[in-house]
C-alpha cells in the first residue's frame, strides 16, 4: 500500500505486478545481502532494523534536543553548512562515485 501511495504521489502509473516486485527488492535483509554481494558496506547496522520506534533506543536527551532545534530550524551560519556538508553534499558525492567510480565509493563509504 505505501509503494502504492509514492507512485501516485510521483504520478507514475504501478501495477500491483509491480509493487509486489518493488518490495520485494527492497525488502530489508534483500538490502543487506546486496550490499554485502557488492561490498558496499560491510556493516549489517548500514540499514536500520524496520522496528517502529526503534529510534527511541538510539538517543539520549541532548540528542533529542539537538534535533529539536534542527527541527525548528534555529541553527547559525556554522551550523547550517556542517549540516549541508554531512547530509547533502555528501550523499551526493557518495551518489556520483557509486554511479562513476565504484572503486573510489568504497573507500570512500568505509571512511566516511
Amino acid at each position: 500500500d505505501t509503494i502504492k501511495i509514492i507512485a501516485s504521489y510521483l504520478e507514475i502509473p504501478i501495477t500491483n505486478k509491480q509493487a509486489l516486485n518493488i518490495q520485494k527488492e527492497t525488502d530489508i535483509n534483500k538490502l543487506r545481502e546486496s550490499s554485502k554481494e557488492k561490498n558496499l558496506n560491510e556493516d549489517a547496522w548500514f540499514y536500520r532494523k524496520g522496528i517502529v520506534g526503534d529510534w527511541k533506543n538510539h538517543f539520549d536527551e541532548k540528542m533529542l534536543k539537538e534535533l529539536k532545534t534542527i527541527q525548528l530550524g534555529n541553527l547559525n551560519w556554522n551550523e547550517r553548512l556542517g549540516y549541508f556538508i554531512k547530509f547533502t553534499f555528501r550523499i551526493k558525492l557518495k551518489f556520483l562515485l557509486y554511479r562513476f567510480y565504484p572503486s573510489l565509493y568504497i573507500y570512500f563509504d568505509k571512511k566516511f
